[in-house]
């Protein structure tokens, strides 16, 4: 099983914060890869790739980027020698502004604003289900309009957030990304420029996304980057095409469309929420099996 967490959080983080990314606390990370860790041995993701006996073993991934993200993981991961790879979308990197979505993230949880104002609606900000609610609204209406960065761009110009609310959603350091990349412990991934949904945006848009991104991960790490994944697990022919023309080895989604690319559409477990139960179903193999019947396990 190759695993796909996105972001953690500090124990002591207030809980809306777990909202966010899809994010657990480092002490419930912790406890589920010691627990992997005892049924399976993780390898770096080049391994798990070359392997015949994966019933054995395991791989672990991070999407995003995120600097929390890194800055909580990596002591355990180094302390553990657990391998990982970490895909990094390169615009927040380089460019230290938030991504569209780690925006409407701190918009929504942080609880800065009441309420925000988009796209002529009123969504409020006031209990943990109106939050919820309307970060689901928010990321409906990025989604529709086709450009879910300008999107969040402005509703920041209007609902601005302060820099000790904005440095928990920021991206991997330059320093940080290059120091991941530098050892044999970790590896750097793309995992686009901005975060698009990529079928939804134009070829040329697209290349820039999947190409470029490699190109500047490889300029700052001086490193080959070898693996792509796609966000939100949204691909089409286009993309793969795209994929394979950047020169990738190997690409990741989360659940295979299985449109004739095996190498550009492997999947990985998702992990979302803290019951170690939850774990052991993925780990044991359930969670095909849960897809075909069409129950979620978180």
């Amino acid at each position: 099983m190759i695993l796909l967490y996105h972001g953690i959080v500090a124990d002591d983080a207030p809980r809306e914060r777990s909202c966010a990314a899809q994010a657990l606390p480092v002490s419930v990370f912790e406890r589920h890869l010691a627990w992997i860790a005892r049924r399976r041995r993780i390898v770096p993701l080049a391994e798990y790739l070359e392997s015949r006996r994966r019933r054995r073993i395991a791989a672990l991934t991070f999407d995003d980027g995120l600097a929390r993200t890194f800055e909580n993981a990596e002591p355990y991961l180094r302390a553990e020698a657990i391998p990982a790879t970490f895909f990094v979308s390169t615009a927040h990197v380089l460019g230290r502004g938030l991504l569209w979505f780690p925006a409407l993230d701190a918009l929504s949880f942080e609880g800065i604003h009441p309420a925000i104002a988009a796209d002529g609606e009123t969504l409020p900000l006031g209990t943990l289900e109106e939050k919820r609610r309307s970060r689901r609204r928010l990321g409906a209406l990025a989604r529709k309009s086709g450009d879910p960065a300008g999107f969040s761009e402005a509703i920041l110009a209007r609902h601005p957030l302060p820099e000790k609310v904005l440095a928990e959603y920021r991206g991997m350091s330059p320093e940080m990304v290059r120091g991941a990349a530098a050892g044999a412990l970790f590896e750097i991934g793309s995992h686009t420029r901005t975060h698009p949904w990529l079928p939804l945006v134009g070829l040329p848009a697209q290349r820039r996304e999947v190409a470029g991104s490699r190109a500047e991960l490889e300029r700052l790490t001086e490193r080959p980057v070898r693996y792509f994944a796609y966000p939100g697990g949204e691909y089409d022919r286009t993309t793969l095409a795209l994929v394979a023309e950047a020169g990738y080895d190997a690409a990741f989604a989360t659940v295979s469309r299985h449109l004739g690319e095996e190498r550009f559409e492997i999947e990985r477990v998702g992990i979302y929420s803290a019951p170690l139960w939850k774990v052991a179903l993925k780990e044991a193999g359930i969670v095909p099996v849960a897809r075909r019947l069409g129950v979620q396990i978180g």
